[in-house]
């Protein structure tokens, strides 16, 4: 029984900033022209890659600010732990200079944090499957902005009917075919196959991992293989 399916990335990963701001920088990367030009759809990046930038001047302020009252409460603490070792503060004026530095502590930490997290890195080796954002963009906190795929290897997603699901085994071979590579045959192994049933389409899910060192399989592509046919529960006439 042949089937067809599609071609997806082995990992695909979407990446957003976790805080707000305008968009002030992107990658630079040279183009087919030899002319520098914005990461875009299909380039590849490595884990670590500076994707995007926002504007830091805010959080910087923040941070500025935090630090100033951190080091005055720090130096309060300091002041009032040694008046208590001199039995000159009491119990209660001592803790709560600790808890006000430990709180300033805490919001100069995270203001640290909001400023790295102006800049947007590559989670991952892999190419740029999605850009949502340009020069001077609002972004919004957990808004995918880029997504990563590692192309290395490929899932071959399709449905199978229920009276076939039984016959998969994960780790099995499997021959692909595809119609963007004509008269080459890919093999690849089951990696998994949904436990349960679409509610709507009432297809179990499979999917085929197959390496793609050399990049040729892309998503989107239509790629077809072949199952042994499943067992029915009576003869039938088929629609041909």
């Amino acid at each position: 029984t042949r089937y067809s399916a599609g071609i997806k990335p082995d990992v695909q990963v979407d990446v957003a900033f976790k805080v707000s701001g305008y968009v002030e920088q992107l990658l630079q990367v040279r183009g087919a022209d030899g002319r520098m030009r914005s990461v875009q759809d299909g380039d590849r990046v490595t884990r670590g890659t500076v994707l995007a930038r926002i504007r830091q001047r805010e959080y910087r302020d923040a941070v500025a600010q935090a630090r100033a009252a951190l080091d005055k409460s720090k130096a309060d603490f300091d002041r009032i732990a040694q008046l208590f070792e001199n039995r000159s503060a009491s119990r209660a004026d001592y803790d709560a200079a600790y808890a006000r530095y430990q709180a300033d502590q805490a919001d100069h930490d995270r203001a640290v944090q909001s400023l790295d997290d102006c800049t947007l890195t590559a989670p991952r080796d892999g190419y740029v499957l999605m850009r949502s954002l340009e020069v001077g963009t609002l972004v919004a906190p957990g808004t995918p902005v880029f997504s990563i795929g590692d192309l290395s290897s490929v899932k071959v997603v399709f449905g199978v009917p229920d009276v076939v699901v039984a016959s998969l085994r994960p780790g099995a071979a499997q021959r692909v075919t595809v119609e963007a590579v004509p008269g080459e045959v890919f093999t690849g192994r089951f990696t998994r196959v949904a436990p349960g049933a679409d509610p709507t389409s009432r297809l179990f899910e499979a999917e085929v991992t197959i390496p793609n060192r050399d990049g040729r399989l892309r998503p989107g592509m239509i790629a077809a293989l072949e199952l042994a046919p499943g067992r029915s529960a009576a003869p039938a006439l088929r629609v041909p």
